[in-house]
């Protein structure tokens, strides 16, 4: 902070002394355009100069940081995003087999198990609550036609 308010404070004090300068050269002749050149030079170099001291591995060092911190955020968001999907597709799949088994008069609980893959796909079922055998195979039959779960994979809990 001190060597902000020192550049601000070289640059008021250099565009002082050129203003000062300018009010006592009087006229339109060459040596006021000269000195207004000079003022505007001097004006420049000043306001540039603390430039040099700047230390670029610094820079280095704030990228790398921000760089570092983007990536913690992707893979956060990644996981974030993972873990939606996989929320989504389950409660989806369960709410199909629940809606499927309404139709056939079953109180079920439903517990869908997914894939590892990218994109989780069901792989496995469990099914619990009374039901009966001819309702367990119709409901068994469009488990393993619409959601790609078979047989084997059809847990049922009595």
């Amino acid at each position: 902070m001190d060597g902000l308010r020192d550049y601000v404070l070289h640059l008021c004090i250099t565009a002082l002394i050129c203003t000062v300068l300018l009010r006592f050269a009087r006229g339109t002749g060459t040596v006021k355009l000269v000195l207004k050149l000079l003022c505007g030079i001097v004006l420049a170099y000043s306001a540039i100069s603390p430039l040099k001291q700047l230390q670029i591995p610094e820079f280095d060092k704030v990228i790398s940081e921000f760089q570092e911190e983007a990536s913690i955020a992707m893979r956060w968001g990644k996981e974030t995003s993972g873990i939606a999907i996989r929320e989504g597709i389950s409660q989806g799949a369960e709410a199909y087999i629940l809606e499927k088994a309404k139709a056939l008069n079953l109180d079920l609980l439903v517990e869908v198990e997914l894939s590892d893959d990218e994109i989780p796909v069901p792989v496995a079922v469990s099914l619990t609550g009374n039901v009966a055998p001819y309702a367990k195979t119709v409901l068994g039959n469009t488990i393993a036609q619409d959601l790609n779960i078979p047989k084997e994979n059809q847990k049922w809990i009595s």
